[in-house]
């Protein structure tokens, strides 16, 4: 059974709402833009990353 995380809004510092604001209007996005864009791409790819390199390891029989 998983969470319903539909509704889940994660709690941002001040800096870091400020942070994404300026980046976003650098990049000519909003900050919903911005995180579905640039930001979420660059998450799936560190995730995925992490899935294979523990995949090898475990071929590898490392633990």
């Amino acid at each position: 059974m998983s969470e319903d995380l539909s509704n889940f809004r994660p709690r941002l510092t001040m800096r870091l709402t400020r942070d994404l604001r300026a980046a976003a209007a650098l990049a000519g996005l909003t900050v919903p833009e911005y995180l579905s864009q640039v930001v979420s791409p660059m998450v799936a790819t560190d995730l995925q990353a992490r899935i294979e390199r523990q995949q090898l390891q475990r071929m590898a029989g490392a633990d």
